[in-house]
């Protein structure tokens, strides 16, 4: 038996983990790999549930809770304050740009692809809709910037 929490990120970021890590067999809740960057994550901000929280969470995700040898049990261990979950999703939102710029720049370097195809690419992989390609280049132009205005952060 595992236990599962459900909670509300920004869409795009629900839509990429679920292209990313969803499971074949049940489509509706995200396995994190145990080791994973993601699951420890999760793991540190998970909490003991209130006695005044609700008993079942509504939002856009729903994951499935790692079961470490030693540490935090899930039976106790299953709920998420609100400023945990806005850390978490920066931390899924940091993830999701390390992986999409390194894409852009990889298709870029070795292929010779615009860095719009790329990115309408990258959203074809994993599924997403609630984003705009625009929305996307301007974001890694921003980052673009920044980098090159302080290349050592």
């Amino acid at each position: 038996m595992y236990y599962t929490i459900r909670f509300q990120l920004k869409p795009f970021l629900a839509e990429y983990l679920y292209g990313h890590f969803a499971n074949v067999t049940d489509k509706d809740v995200i396995h994190l790999p145990p080791r994973s960057y993601l699951s420890n994550s999760l793991h540190e901000l998970l909490g003991k549930r209130p006695c005044n929280a609700p008993a079942r969470e509504a939002g856009n995700l729903c994951l499935r809770l790692p079961n470490p040898h030693r540490g935090k049990s899930p039976t106790s261990y299953n709920y998420l304050t609100q400023s945990n979950i806005r850390i978490f999703e920066s931390r899924v939102q940091h993830l999701f740009h390390a992986e999409l710029f390194d894409c852009m720049l990889t298709a870029r370097r070795q292929q010779g692809i615009s860095y719009a195809e790329s990115v309408r690419c990258f959203i074809e992989r994993y599924h997403i809709e609630s984003i705009s390609e625009e929305g996307l280049l301007k974001a890694f132009w921003r980052w673009r910037k920044e980098a090159q205005r302080n290349p050592y952060t």
